[in-house]
């Protein structure tokens, strides 16, 4: 948390951290406007929310996944460990704006999954797929997964229906913005994450877990991947 220092017996104290390089993020989110605009969650240490060139912690315990919504650069989300809250910041993390609590007292991953589309709809992980409406989390898949908790969400930047979900080592697409999710691909350990190319719909990245965990990539929109780890540690 930090280093302090107390020359009056313990009345008051100075924060000498300032500038020690010592937060551990797990997850950051830059806006699609200004790099000036990004919020991270960190190990401990809770949301830090980065806008007119300052940090600020805007909520505690520890930090996870991240949000900015892809219009308004000062609308900041952040989950704390396995999704037990969501807290939204509208002033670029200058205060804590409202919080959202896990659907039906669900836990999620330790670092449960959040995603965002490019019309400002969030979604999160926890054993269903659900998005934020409103005050409230509501269950989007009409299909379900295997059971445990969700690892990761990616969605197809040229393409808000398309969605990529992982379920442990098992790979589900949907092509209905979540609604229906169907498995297109088995792992050969869990997916630790997932990206879509940039202007390619068909190209689809995978990393994988362990120490045989490998980089992957497909061309046919998910169907099937070829390994592209020669090289990699």
């Amino acid at each position: 948390g930090g280093i302090y220092m107390s020359v009056d017996n313990a009345n008051s104290f100075t924060d000498k951290t300032a500038t020690a390089q010592i937060g551990q993020f797990y997850r950051i989110s830059v806006s699609k406007q200004t790099a000036s605009k990004m919020v991270g969650g960190l190990q401990d240490n809770g949301g830090y929310a980065y806008s007119n060139g300052q940090w600020k912690n805007y909520y505690g315990a520890d930090g996870m996944d991240t949000a900015v919504h892809p219009t308004n650069s000062n609308l900041f989300y952040g989950f704390i460990q396995s999704g037990g809250n969501l807290y939204i910041s509208n002033d670029g993390g200058n205060t804590l704006s409202s919080s959202v609590g896990a659907p039906g007292g669900e836990n999620g991953n330790w670092i449960t999954p959040l995603a965002m589309n490019s019309a400002g709809e969030l979604f999160s992980g926890y054993t269903n797929l659900y998005k934020l409406n409103g005050a409230n989390w509501q269950q989007q898949n009409s299909t379900s997964f295997n059971g445990s908790s969700l690892e990761t969400i990616a969605i197809d930047p040229n393409n808000d229906n398309n969605m990529y979900v992982a379920d442990g080592s098992d790979l589900y697409k949907s092509t209905d913005k979540g609604l229906t999710c169907s498995p297109i691909y088995f792992a050969p350990s869990d997916i630790t994450s997932i990206d879509v190319h940039s202007s390619n719909s068909d190209i689809i990245y995978l990393t994988t877990s362990g120490i045989d965990g490998e980089a992957l990539m497909s061309t046919d929109g998910g169907n099937s991947f070829n390994s592209i780890s020669d090289g990699l540690p």
